[in-house]
């Protein structure tokens, strides 16, 4: 049986970035990644630049597609849109990037420190022997076993790490289908656009990312309806879209339930969106997912020099990632809620009331308080909306 310090399933963000972390502070880490390549689940691909900053690689040409600087939010009306401009609400400049050249780049980042990494590697059961945690790998040449002190479970919707060690909480998904589309005729390639509307995207939203010469993520994340219905619908109603093609298919579930009730327990991790850490409303999760394989593996690393692997030790990382994510997915997570029970006209009035910020900063689960006190001072506000507001600020 082969021993390592430290095992992370799963290849996505935050698994790489907790590899990079675990290994350039002296821990011997091995990371096992199912498929064999990285970035296969589908996705918008819209990050900005701060998540960029934290993913700790450079700006480049090989990931990077385009460059976006802000988004038209269009209500269930047609006349009813608002313009986010990502400078003036503070977002700064956002990428459009191709997720798994990032993801290998990062791969990459994290062989330099020391980091082991095996593709076509998938983690069938994982169990606790002794003071230690033994994975069961399936890989081409057949069945091995792996033992570590530490296992970080970053292995996406369907985690077999979560499922065989914690809790067992009803988790949500939002269905999420993505065509990438050439020959778009879009009038503005640096801006996004976000369609809200239950005959649009119910409980969800339609996005369209342009990708520059004339190519386009258009996607729709809904729940309880069929999302490629609800897309082909949209494409063929949209005149920008009459003459394109469809280049490539993805569709993928996507946790949007909040975070995982405990994300520690002794000899374990568990990270991104298998902790559910991923913004409710919005569905962003590469961000969120950055920041927890960050502080999971320099925790990590500091649990082994200490030779503590304790729940009690390893809860550093569950009180870090609540200082810097926690409370934003617990507030986009009421956000969501009463995104459910809001109708076409409803939305409309918020579109017509929200400044760009205010309208932003709800759906990432920012200062909710501050915008129900601004939502009790508008009289045109129906009062069944702003009852759903404050209810779930408090």
């Amino acid at each position: 049986m082969d021993y390592y310090e430290a095992v992370i399933v799963g290849g996505g963000p935050a698994g790489l970035m907790a590899a990079k972390k675990t290994a350039e502070n002296g821990a011997q880490v091995l990371l096992l990644e199912k498929e064999s390549y990285f970035g296969r689940k589908v996705c918008a691909g819209g990050i900005t630049k701060q998540a960029l900053v934290d993913s700790e690689i450079s700006e480049s040409p090989d990931f990077i597609e385009n460059e976006i600087f802000g988004a038209w939010v269009h209500g269930p009306d047609a006349r009813k849109k608002i313009m986010i401009d990502a400078n003036s609400i503070g977002w700064g400049i956002g990428y459009i990037i191709n997720k798994p050249n990032l993801l290998r780049e990062m791969a990459e980042a994290a062989e330099s420190k020391g980091a082991e990494i095996k593709m076509n590697s998938a983690v069938n059961s994982v169990a606790r022997r002794d003071n230690a945690i033994v994975v069961t790998v399936q890989r081409e040449e057949g069945s091995s076993q792996i033992a570590c002190k530490i296992l970080l479970g970053c292995d996406g919707f369907a985690s077999v790490v979560a499922k065989s060690f914690c809790a067992a909480d009803e988790v949500e998904v939002t269905s999420c289908i993505q065509y990438v589309m050439g020959n778009c005729d879009l009038q503005d390639k640096h801006l996004a656009e976000i369609y809200l509307g239950r005959t649009t995207a119910p409980l969800g939203y339609l996005w369209m990312f342009p990708k520059g010469k004339g190519i386009a993520n258009v996607g729709v994340g809904v729940k309880g309806v069929n999302g490629k219905e609800m897309l082909d619908k949209f494409i063929a109603g949209d005149k920008r879209l009459k003459d394109a093609q469809i280049l490539k298919v993805g569709s993928a579930p996507i946790v949007t339930s909040g975070q995982l009730r405990n994300v520690v327990s002794e000899n374990l991790m568990i990270c991104g969106e298998s902790a559910g850490q991923v913004i409710p409303l919005t569905c962003a999760g590469i961000h969120t997912a950055l920041i927890a394989g960050k502080i999971a593996g320099e925790v990590c690393a500091r649990a082994i020099k200490e030779n503590d692997f304790s729940k009690r030790r390893l809860s550093d990382y569950a009180h870090s990632y609540h200082l810097a994510y926690g409370r934003q997915i617990e507030n986009s997570l009421k956000a969501a809620q009463i995104y459910k029970r809001l109708d076409d006209n409803d939305l409309n009035r918020l579109i017509e009331v929200l400044s760009a910020k205010d309208l932003a900063d709800l759906a990432s689960g920012l200062d909710l308080g501050r915008i129900v006190e601004m939502l009790l001072k508008h009289p045109l506000l129906s009062s069944r909306v702003l009852g759903l507001l404050f209810q779930e600020a408090l």
